[in-house]
């Protein structure tokens, strides 16, 4: 056990220091191969052993540090169009869509060498063959190719590393249904035929009823059909596990075939008589578990959680309490030999962290009457810190609902799925089939409405990552409660985690409030502005067939800036870019008030909103110039644009306004066009301002001379993405906004950008810069400061613009801007340190090639 235990330890010291670059793949590789020939020559087995443990660790890294490279190898530097085909690894279908993971890819018609990794998603609409695929199928498609993406905001993680570290260097996107087709394979699949036949009885119960989804999700692994208001009830109650098949899942069909096979062995007179009944039926059990794996597609996780089973059923065979955990550990090198990347995945952690917690913790998995009571409470104490870390869930009724839903799954909901989808799979016409799966359906919506229930009435949790007080009071409640034999003490410890973790104010995050966060959700728009005691969404991003940027972007990063109430959500105009999300945000968060353009009663773009406005009782107001501001809580919020006249339509009648906090100023101009930006300009509004929102995302029809001089800001921000299809910002718009004296910062280079409006004045994104364009523009490292204006390059201006430039800087308290390159922001050391006038020189602000 301890040298099982000290070889894990060094494969995840190899896997960490290849993920943060410390070991090349070919360093790796290196020390591997003098590692192994040292332990051969080397004389005592201590120095052999660690050795040996140095070349497994080396090994990991080679694994990990292999996949990352191959996935950077051929990362487009802009989006192509290519015919390519590859062999599909990886597939998952929705009802809005598909998501493919292929290897072994090679570009039959490609202008530049492709990623041999590649994410593929395929709409609702997409090619019959795509959506059909299975694993193991070769594909051959024209498709668009662009880098790995993936919005940068707050309390998510950037999805791109977690497929660089399988390998996976670019994503695709069919171009039409007609150019995909699936390639002929001679290669031998003995599971393709089961591959198509669970993908079949999975869309046949999906099609039952509401309630077909879970059964799909629960005997075939199948997820994508659950409607996503079950997704959530699941998560805010804490049995999320429950709709992925898991060991959980294994272990339940498992131990209802051992009860099954035990109690007909015992009834067996000449088995009774001469054997051990638990060791056979214990046998026909893992059998039934490998049985239902592959019934389950047995992907990765699959096999994981079947090899975590085995590794348990180990365990309660062995009779040497000495070797407790041996098993696990075993378990757990061999995942880390074949899936490194697993160390990093949540899911893998919990799985790793439940069973080794029901493994080692004081009792076991032996117990009387409430042993499925502290199975519970075990692996609640274990997993809860994990998951609010990682996942940002915290769920304070999760110990009484897994209570009542586990029993309710393993004797019920799961016997049913499983004898519903066999039904269907092999006599899908027959009557006896058909009633089988409608009774099955029925109890699985019944079950989808208690959990949509019992989420309304369980208490809120925060939804985002907890302060570190917070968890480090529940890893301390933790290990006192694992630690003690006695159910009742691990119950209660239980249930106070959940509470702390669930009642914890979130980790803050920097700059404090006033502050204003410009959330990156792609095309479109998305701002929050927030004082202590107040907090304004301007905006909500957009929503599209299978994504939604107010429920998937929006809610999260509003729980991870701490905002559990919005005083004012305010749309400036009925384009789907900025109001898409709108509907999402308003059955997710209280909303005080709303806010249209004049005239957004009557657009249609807005129906939804009001739709969902009408639902939540929310106050509907239309807004332009000439309406009185508004105060809240150290914001004041003035509406400047559009006029009480109806001269203007589109986008040129977005609603524009300003937010002033105690130590600064936020235009938001919405999508105006230059037209319309004169006019505003030419109405004597004051629309002096520290930070820009560039209009129409930085389109070459956007952002004039006359607008950029009249705010005089200090720092002008574009939510665009980083390689989208509309090429935003534009490129001269680019060069306008230095020429001005702006610090130029991008939503879908930078992430999300936080900008201070306190006394101390400065920005920083949330993530390091992606290069989105091969543009002849200087960088600079992380972190460099210049005074306001002081750059004086050709295409400056007039010097008296300069002039007029310094002199709001300093009626506005502003002395310098922090702008970065590199991505790294050094621990916000000099960031909050401030800067004295005159010091560094004017920067191109975040300006990367």
């Amino acid at each position: 056990m301890p040298r099982l235990l000290l070889l894990l330890g060094a494969q995840c010291a190899g896997i960490v220091a290849a993920d943060l670059g410390w070991l090349a793949a070919h360093e790796s590789l290196l020390g591997a191969v003098l590692c192994l020939a040292a332990a051969l020559l080397a004389g005592g087995p201590r120095l052999r052993l660690g050795l040996a443990v140095l070349a497994a660790g080396c090994a990991s890294a080679l694994h990990l540090g292999h996949s990352l490279e191959e996935a950077r190898a051929a990362v487009p530097a802009a989006p192509f169009e290519a015919v390519l085909e590859g062999r599909v690894v990886e597939a998952r279908h929705a009802s809005h869509g598909s998501r493919l993971v292929l290897r072994d890819v090679v570009g039959i018609e490609s202008p530049v060498p492709l990623a041999r990794g590649l994410l593929v998603r395929v709409p609702a609409d997409g090619s019959r063959a795509l959506r059909d695929a299975v694993r193991g199928d070769r594909v051959r498609m024209r498709a668009r190719l662009r880098p790995l993406g993936g919005l940068r905001n707050p309390g998510r993680a950037e999805a791109g590393r977690h497929w660089q570290r399988r390998g996976v260097g670019a994503a695709a996107r069919p171009l039409h249904a007609l150019l995909a087709v699936r390639a002929p394979d001679r290669s031998a699949r003995p599971l393709a035929p089961l591959l198509r036949l669970r993908l079949r009885v999975a869309r046949r119960l999906e099609a039952l009823g509401p309630g077909g989804p879970l059964l799909a999700a629960l005997a075939l692994g199948e997820r994508g059909g659950i409607p996503d208001a079950a997704r959530r009830a699941f998560s805010e109650l804490g049995i999320a596990h429950l709709l992925a098949v898991s060991g959980l899942h294994l272990a339940l069909g498992a131990g209802l075939a051992f009860g099954v096979a035990r109690r007909g062995l015992a009834r067996w007179a000449w088995a009774a008589a001469r054997l051990d009944t638990r060791r056979p039926a214990l046998a026909l059990a893992l059998g039934f578990a490998v049985a239902q794996a592959l019934l389950a597609g047995f992907g990765v996780p699959v096999r994981r959680a079947l090899l975590l089973l085995l590794a348990v059923a180990a365990e309660v065979l062995q009779r040497r309490p000495a070797r407790r955990g041996a098993a696990l550990a075993a378990a757990a090198c061999v995942v880390m030999a074949f899936d490194p990347a697993a160390l990093f995945s949540p899911g893998a952690q919990l799985s790793f962290a439940a069973t080794a917690a029901l493994v080692l913790a004081p009792g076991g998995l032996e117990g009387g009457w409430r042993a499925g009571l502290r199975a519970s409470a075990t692996a609640l104490l274990a997993t809860a810190p994990l998951a609010a870390l990682s996942l940002g869930v915290a769920a304070p009724a999760a110990l009484l609902v897994n209570a009542l839903a586990v029993p309710l799954t393993g004797l019920v909901l799961l016997p049913a799925a499983l004898l519903s989808a066999a039904a269907i799979g092999l006599a899908p016409g027959a009557a006896p089939s058909a009633v089988l799966a409608a009774a099955a359906e029925r109890m699985a919506a019944w079950a989808l409405q208690l959990a949509e229930a019992g989420a309304r009435a369980a208490p809120d949790a925060t939804g985002t990552v907890p302060a570190y007080g917070a968890l480090g009071l529940a890893v301390g409640l933790a290990w006192f409660g694992l630690t003690s034999p006695r159910t009742g003490v691990r119950l209660a410890c239980a249930a106070l985690s959940g509470l702390v973790l669930a009642l914890a104010p979130p980790r803050p995050l920097a700059p404090p409030p006033p502050r204003v966060v410009f959330l990156d959700v792609g095309q479109g728009d998305a701002v929050l502005v927030q004082s202590s005691g107040a907090a304004i969404l301007v905006d909500a991003g957009g929503a599209f067939p299978g994504g939604d940027r107010g429920r998937d972007a929006v809610l999260p990063a509003l729980a991870a800036l701490g905002v559990e109430r919005l005083d004012l959500l305010a749309l400036t105009h009925a384009d789907l870019d900025h109001r898409g999300g709108a509907p999402a945000i308003l059955r997710g968060l209280p909303v005080a008030r709303l806010w249209l353009p004049r005239g957004g009663r009557d657009a249609p773009g807005f129906a939804a909103v009001l739709h969902a406005a009408r639902e939540r009782g929310v106050p509907v107001v239309e807004r332009g110039t000439g309406a009185a501001a508004l105060d809240l809580d150290g914001l004041r919020v003035e509406s400047l644009w559009p006029p009480p006249d109806a001269g203007w339509r589109g986008n040129d009648a977005s609603l524009v306004l300003r937010v002033t906090a105690a130590g600064g100023r936020v235009l938001l101009p919405g999508d105006l066009s230059v037209d319309a930006e004169r006019a505003l300009v030419g109405s004597g509004a004051d629309l002096r301002a520290d930070l820009l929102l560039l209009p129409h995302h930085g389109s070459r029809t956007s952002s004039s001379a006359a607008l950029l001089e009249a705010v005089g800001g200090v720092a002008a921000v574009v939510s665009a993405p980083c390689l989208g299809r509309f090429r935003m910002p534009d490129p001269r718009v680019e060069e306008r906004v230095r020429a001005y004296g702006y610090a130029l910062w991008w939503t879908g280079r930078d992430g999300a950008v936080l900008a201070a409006l306190g006394e101390r004045r400065w920005l920083h994104s949330v993530a390091r810069p992606r290069s989105c364009r091969p543009a002849a523009q200087g960088s600079l490292p992380g972190g460099r400061f210049a005074p306001r204006n002081g750059h004086r390059s050709p295409g400056t201006g007039p010097a008296g613009r300069l002039r007029r430039g310094r002199r709001h800087a300093r009626r506005s308290g502003v002395s310098a801007v922090a702008g970065h390159a590199g991505g790294r922001v050094r621990g916000g050391r000099d960031l909050r340190a401030g800067l004295r006038p005159g010091r560094g020189r004017w920067p191109p602000a975040s300006d990367v090639a």
